[in-house]
């Protein structure tokens, strides 16, 4: 009886969308060539690499004031 609900779970395998039974998938397309280095964009990179630094410097120091301030709140939560 095991054999059996195993045959009746697992369907047979379909083909690929767009295909048929007996034919084979499409063939994928040539890969791309490598891009070539540019240096001017190296620019435009630093430039978004200081402001993602000097974000990530504003949301530290936002959430150690918050840090400070839930400890304050605490501190006066016991002492009452």
């Amino acid at each position: 009886m095991g054999e059996e609900e195993e045959k009746a779970v697992s369907p047979p395998p379909s083909p690929p969308v767009g295909t048929a039974a007996g034919e084979a998938p499409p063939p994928l397309p040539p890969p791309s060539p490598p891009l070539r280095f540019d240096p001017s964009r190296m620019i435009g990179i630093i430039r978004r690499k200081a402001m993602i630094k000097d974000l990530a410097a504003v949301y530290h120091a936002e959430c150690l004031a918050y840090c400070r301030e839930l400890l304050e709140l605490q501190r006066k939560w016991e002492e009452a």
